[in-house]
């Protein structure tokens, strides 16, 4: 055989290989997220029973991962104590639902009530897994490398789990973690790491920032996530239609922060953003808005500010906004003039029993006539607002559009003349304690009982949701979904 021959013949096993090499990692790296992405099915379903230690103290999974990790996710089924008796405070109202809670096997008598869709086997994870647990994604040799941080409580019984279930995998015991990757050198620059995430200030001023003992914490960093994702996020945007959403983030420097906290009477999901550039951030400081002005008896309600400055500015620079509007029907002289202000949608009781609720939308804008103008060409044409609008009226103040003339009367008069108001109800104040650019509230202490909602589903206060600019930091928002029990 000639030397070309055997060159080529060299060079093509070469290519054979380092594509089955590829593929390997691939597929290690994906079973890698998928035994992950398992475990966390399970103990958000499940694990914030296992409170076993009232300490709260000892080594977090920040503290093994490198100081310029990019994206970080915890559950900490061990938090401080007072944390710990604010949650079962909290579960205590929901009594009848976990009737059947086993303090010997928390996570498992709860896997008997919710079925989770997930292949693992809790019997055969239960003698090992410890109460904490993480996934990151570091900087590896070949870009962002998934890597797991698991809390063990026996080591001979994880590393039998492992090699029976998962041999490929990498992973090395240190202060009692698991710390595990798809690959030797992933693992290796995590363990030579001199600096850890714990000691970033970044992350920890983010973390700090969501206020209190948390039992779920999510970090990541848009800049590096972005560059190494970006690809894969459009080309599932544009299958969904959805259009570049890396063109609508720019190229942010900012973060990311969610957390996930409980007291006697509610348990919060607070999501942050921080440190965005000037677009991103600008939705964020565009203007107020409040629905504590609304009758105490309010079912549901939702309102934005701000909306028309932010769509303006937008229109022009973004593609994905401009096909939004031209679905929606509105131009640009229509946004400026009905979105100057807050525009709210307000859900009221009906005023016969076991009739439809009546149902309104409320613009507060700065020059009315324009509004009023836009408003009638819109329903006047093929807008989505003629589909189930007809009538407008105003108060000399506020515009109200609804389906008919008689429920459109009756919200405004309801609204005119209440004499208690929302910010007037403990219960509101407890979901909603401060105004924001964007706000949602559904008093479920009402709703449920006309959905023929019955045993601890009652017990149910509100839900609620605030966006609001953190003046305290440039760029950065604050956004809260709360749950209240009454």
């Amino acid at each position: 055989m000639s030397d070309e021959f055997q060159e080529a013949d060299l060079e093509a096993s070469e290519s054979i290989y380092q594509d089955a090499l590829d593929n390997s990692r691939i597929s290690r790296r994906k079973k890698l997220i998928a035994i992950i992405v398992g475990v966390l099915v399970i103990f958000v379903v499940g694990g914030v029973f296992a409170f076993s230690k009232l300490s709260g103290g000892g080594v977090q999974p920040e503290e093994l991962l490198p100081a310029d990790t990019v994206a970080f996710a915890k559950l900490d089924l061990n938090p401080s104590f007072g944390q710990k008796v604010e949650f079962v405070r909290f579960i205590s109202h929901f009594s009848g639902t976990f009737k059947d809670f086993n303090s010997e096997d928390p996570i498992g008598s709860v896997l008997n009530q919710f079925t989770p869709t997930s292949t693992l086997n809790w019997d055969e994870i239960k003698p090992w897994i410890g109460n904490r647990f993480a996934i990151a994604g570091v900087q590896g040799t070949d870009g962002i490398a998934p890597v797991a941080v698991v809390g063990i409580s026996d080591e001979p019984q994880m590393k039998y789990y492992l090699a029976k279930h998962q041999p490929t995998f990498k992973y090395v015991i240190k202060e009692g973690f698991a710390i595990i990757a798809d690959t030797q050198a992933t693992l290796d620059i995590v363990a030579a790491s001199p600096t850890h995430l714990n000691s970033n200030n970044t992350f920890r001023s983010d973390v700090a920032a969501l206020g209190g003992s948390q039992v779920a914490v999510i970090w990541g960093d848009l800049k590096p996530l972005l560059k190494a994702m970006g690809n894969s996020i459009d080309s599932l945007s544009a299958s969904r239609g959805l259009g570049s959403l890396t063109n609508v983030l720019g190229s942010s420097s900012g973060r990311i922060v969610f957390g996930l906290h409980f007291s006697s009477h509610s348990l919060a999901a607070t999501f942050l953003t921080r440190g965005m550039g000037k677009s991103e951030g600008s939705l964020f400081s565009s203007g107020q808005t409040d629905l504590g002005n609304l009758p105490v008896e309010t079912l549901a309600s939702l309102s934005i500010a701000g909306l028309g400055d932010y769509l303006s500015k937008s229109v022009d620079a973004n593609a994905t906004v401009r096909d939004a509007l031209d679905l929606v029907g509105l131009g640009r002289n229509d946004i400026k003039a009905l979105l100057s202000g807050p525009l709210t949608v307000v859900i009221l009781p009906a005023p016969e029993k076991n009739s439809t609720p009546l149902i309104a939308l409320k613009f507060s804008p700065r020059d009315r006539s324009a509004a009023l103008a836009s408003l009638r060409t819109l329903l006047n044409g093929n807008s989505i607002l003629s589909n189930f609008a007809s009538q407008v009226k105003t108060d000399g103040t506020d515009i109200y559009v609804g389906t008919d003339t008689t429920s459109l009367t009756s919200v405004m008069h309801t609204i005119a003349n209440t004499k208690s108001h929302l910010s007037d109800s403990k219960l509101y104040r407890e979901a909603i304690p401060s105004s924001g650019v964007f706000m949602a509230y559904l008093n479920l202490q009402l709703l449920l009982p006309t959905l023929n909602m019955t045993g601890d589903a009652l017990k149910l206060g509100t839900l609620a949701l605030v966006t609001a600019e953190d003046k305290s930091q440039p760029g950065s928002s604050k956004t809260s979904v709360t749950l209240t029990v009454k």
